[in-house]
């Protein structure tokens, strides 16, 4: 992953988003100073600590512009009980319906 690319190769590793901008009615390009990679010595403790890192990261931007995320991969395999399930138990709709 990431962190491991980064610790590995010693690449920076540089925060940047485009999220839209109703009032100028266009994408911003916003590019934050590269994130600090440090290394303990420990490199699975430094891969679990820059993961978080970076996941924090792009939650940062998720919370500051919620509208225009989308994750389409499956991440979430389990939830809290009497929490509701994100996803549909089945497939539906027109490509399940192209499959039959």
């Amino acid at each position: 992953g990431l962190a491991t690319l980064a610790l590995r190769t010693g690449a920076a590793v540089l925060p940047v988003f485009i999220p839209w901008n109703k009032e100028r009615r266009r994408f911003v390009l916003r590019v934050d100073p590269p994130l600090k990679i440090e290394r303990t010595g420990d490199e699975a403790e430094d891969i679990n600590r820059l993961t978080s890192l970076f996941t924090s990261t792009i939650e940062s931007y998720v919370r500051r512009f919620p509208g225009q995320w989308l994750w389409i991969h499956r991440r979430w395999n389990t939830r809290p009980t009497g929490e509701p399930n994100f996803y549909a138990s089945t497939p539906s709709g027109p490509l399940e319906q192209q499959a039959e």
